[in-house]
């Protein structure tokens, strides 16, 4: 019982270690645009306009982390690996 909650996140745990090098890529690609964008369309990429007509076909990432992907993007932005002017809008959450 007393890892009853780290074992029903465990098919979360391995969607996430399933497709990390995706997700990367996904967020790299942040610093591709060259105007304000939803950060929505880069965590949905089945259903992303930026993505569509590519072989890019993730199981969306808002639904496992929810508001946990401002954060990310808060920390990517702090050790500057996305670097985008318009990013800076998605480092909080938003109330």
């Amino acid at each position: 019982m007393p890892y009853l909650h780290w074992l029903s996140r465990y098919p979360v745990i391995y969607l996430f270690d399933r497709y990390l090098y995706g997700y990367v890529n996904v967020f790299y690609s942040i610093n591709n645009q060259n105007s304000e964008f939803s950060l929505k369309s880069f965590l949905n990429t089945k259903s992303s306009q930026i993505y569509q007509g590519t072989n890019i076909n993730l199981p969306p990432l808002s639904q496992i982390l929810g508001i946990g992907a401002n954060f990310m993007v808060r920390e990517l932005v702090r050790k500057t690996i996305i670097i985008n002017r318009f990013n800076h809008y998605h480092c909080f959450v938003a109330h």
